[in-house]
């Protein structure tokens, strides 16, 4: 079964050209902060909260611990990341038994943006505490000098996004030249795609066939776009997470999706023209499949 768009709406998406700013991860960054003095701040900084649970603060020296050992390389992309492996141990009072897990820590200075009149620096850090999840984080931080103690430290001012993998994972980010302002990208899910514009409560998302789209952490099938103040767009890889044998409802929207993007060759929606094919999704794939 082949599904096409109606004619005016095939033309405003084969029709419209891409409005996005470069794709972030063509864009070199310098990913590495510092201290007080100048030298490199260890990753496992970001372990080492001495601030409160609800306002972080990260300090930039002395941050390897007896319980949180830097065991080497994390196999994260040393271009992007500044990285380590590392061993926690925990004590088990039942057993009286020590027990140790191995993760990665690793961070990515993107840059300073203003931010409500201030000057912060955006972070992205990714993190796997030993288990299947690999988590990632976009901060804001205060840089927080002080020059009796000769110290700089990291406040926590705002999460940006954070999420595992495909479900709200950070692709990238950068500082768009012109203006100073922050563009990342975030991962998502078939079905969190449809979260992105519009009314998030709406009827037809709490339908069986929505339902039945694909959400699961390695089932990244787009590329959401934001800046500091908004949605800004959709991009949609060639290497999409496709579900050849999901439900008729998912076939159904990989099959409008793939029209637009393989055939008509546009990978990248802006906000207006994604909302515009979400409503005919929402019709086409989601309400005639509940039998409207």
């Amino acid at each position: 079964m082949r599904y096409v768009l109606p004619l005016a709406l095939m033309a405003l998406f084969v029709l419209s050209s891409p409005a996005s700013a470069e794709d972030p991860a063509t864009a070199v960054h310098k990913p590495q902060l510092y201290d007080y003095n100048g030298a490199p701040v260890d990753p496992l900084c970001f372990l080492s909260n001495v601030g409160t649970e609800e306002a972080p603060v990260y300090p930039t020296r002395f941050c390897q611990y007896e319980e949180i050992v830097n065991v080497g390389q994390s196999g994260l992309d040393e271009s992007k990341f500044v990285a380590v492996s590392f061993e926690e141990a925990f004590y088990d009072p039942e057993t009286d038994e020590s027990i140790s897990s191995f993760g990665f820590i690793g961070y990515r200075a993107i840059g300073m943006v203003e931010h409500e009149g201030r000057d912060l620096m955006a972070v992205i850090v990714v993190e796997n505490g030993g288990g299947s999840g690999t988590f990632t984080e976009l901060m804001l931080l205060d840089p927080v000098r002080d020059e009796e103690e000769k110290t700089l430290n990291y406040r926590h001012v705002e999460t940006l996004v954070t999420g595992d993998r495909c479900m709200g994972g950070v692709y990238d980010a950068t500082i768009d030249p012109e203006n100073k302002d922050l563009i990342y990208r975030v991962k998502t899910t078939m079905a969190d795609m449809f979260l992105l514009t519009g009314d998030t409560e709406r009827e037809i998302l709490k339908s069986d066939a929505y339902e039945s789209l694909p959400f699961c952490a390695i089932c990244c099938y787009a590329e959401a776009e934001f800046s500091l103040e908004e949605f800004r767009g959709v991009f949609f890889p060639q290497n999409r997470h496709t579900p050849t044998d999901g439900s008729e409802a998912a076939q159904c929207v990989e099959g409008l999706v793939d029209l637009n993007v393989t055939q008509a060759k546009q990978s990248y929606f802006g906000k207006e023209d994604f909302g515009f094919f979400i409503r005919e999704l929402e019709h086409t794939c989601l309400g005639r499949m509940e039998g409207e």
